[in-house]
C-alpha cells in the first residue's frame, strides 16, 4: 500500500501476517521493510504488522525538503500506527519508535529496540568521543566520494561484504549516504529532546533492548543509559551477532518480541 503525505510524499508499506494485535515494524537506515520478512513469518499467526519503507529506501519516493528526516520518520511511523501496538525497530527505526512511543504513549503496548542508534545517549563516553569524530570524517569523505563514504558506513554496520552488493545496490547506498550524514543533528545531539530530563523515566510500557554481542561498543553505553531510565527495561544479547541482528538472528527478534507482548498482556490482565 501507499501513503499519502504531506508534500505529495509516496510512501510503501507492507502487509503483513493475519493476527489479531497490531504491530509496526520500523527498519534501519539504508534498509527497506522486506528486512522484516522472516520475522513476520514467524509471527504471522498472532500479529497484522505494517512495515513501511523510509523515505529515499525500497519503493518509497524520497524524502520531503526541509523537514528533519527523523521528524518525517517519526509522522509516518505515527501515521501507521494502531491503538495498543507492539512496535519493532532497528537501529534508525529503533530511535524513530523510542520517539514515537513517547509522543504517543497509549498507542503503544509494547517496545522493542534493537539496536538504536540514539548516540546522544553514549555522551560522556569515549565511545561517543571516537563515534563522533568517525560521524565528521565520514561527512567530509561523503563531499568527494560518496560510494567510499557509503563503503565504509557498511563496514561498521552492514551485515554482508560491499563487494556481494550489485553495482545498483552500491550506487543506492552511496545516494543514501546523504540521510546518514544527515541524521547527525537528531542522532548525535539529540535534537528532538528525547533524552530530556524525566521524559524517558514516564515510558511504562516494556521495552526489551536487543543487541548483538560483536557489536560497536557504543550500542552497549546507549542500551545501559536508556534501559537505566525506564521503569520497565531489559536487555538481551543475541551471541555471536552484529547489529544487522534483524537478519542474521531473526528467531532471537522473535522470542524477545514475543517476551516483551506476554509481558504487556500481562500487566493489562493485572
Amino acid at each position: 500500500m501507499t501513503l499519502d503525505l504531506e508534500k505529495n510524499a509516496q510512501i510503501f508499506s507492507r502487509d503483513l501476517g493475519h493476527g489479531d494485535a497490531p504491530a509496526l515494524l520500523l527498519h534501519c537506515s539504508q534498509g527497506h521493510s522486506g528486512m522484516f520478512r522472516v520475522i513476520a513469518s514467524k509471527l504471522s499467526e498472532q500479529f497484522h504488522m505494517v512495515a513501511p519503507d523510509w523515505p529515499g529506501h525500497g519503493k518509497s519516493a524520497d524524502w520531503a525538503p526541509d523537514v528533519a528526516y527523523h521528524s518525517q520518520a517519526t509522522d509516518i511511523a505515527a501515521g501507521l500506527l494502531k491503538e495498543g501496538s507492539l512496535v519493532i525497530g532497528h537501529s534508525f527505526g529503533a530511535t524513530v519508535a523510542l520517539r514515537m512511543a513517547l509522543e504517543h504513549p497509549g498507542k503503544v503496548k509494547a517496545l522493542v529496540l534493537i539496536e538504536p542508534v540514539l548516540f546522544a545517549a553514549a555522551r560522556g563516553t569515549q565511545n561517543y568521543d571516537e563515534g563522533l569524530k568517525g560521524q565528521m570524517k565520514l561527512a567530509k569523505i561523503l563531499e568527494e566520494d560518496p560510494a567510499l563514504a557509503a563503503r565504509l558506513f557498511n563496514k561498521a554496520w552492514g551485515g554482508a561484504k560491499w563487494d556481494s552488493f550489485s553495482a545498483e545496490a552500491q550506487a543506492l547506498m552511496a545516494q543514501q549516504m546523504r540521510f546518514v550524514v544527515g541524521t547527525g543533528q537528531s542522532l548525535w545531539e539529540d535534537e528532538h529532546n528525547i533524552l530530556a530530563p524525566g521524559r524517558l523515566e514516564t515510558l511504562t510500557c516494556p521495552v526489551q533492548f536487543i543487541r548483538g554481542a560483536e557489536t560497536d561498543g557504543i550500542i552497549e553505553c546507549i542500551h545501559a543509559n536508556l534501559a537505566s531510565r525506564l521503569p520497565n527495561a531489559a536487555e538481551t544479547i543475541v551471541p555471536e551477532a552484529g547489529h544487522m541482528v534483524v537478519l542474521s538472528h531473526p528467531q532471537a527478534v522473535v522470542d524477545v518480541a514475543q517476551e516483551a507482548w506476554s509481558a504487556a498482556q500481562n500487566r493489562n490482565n493485572d
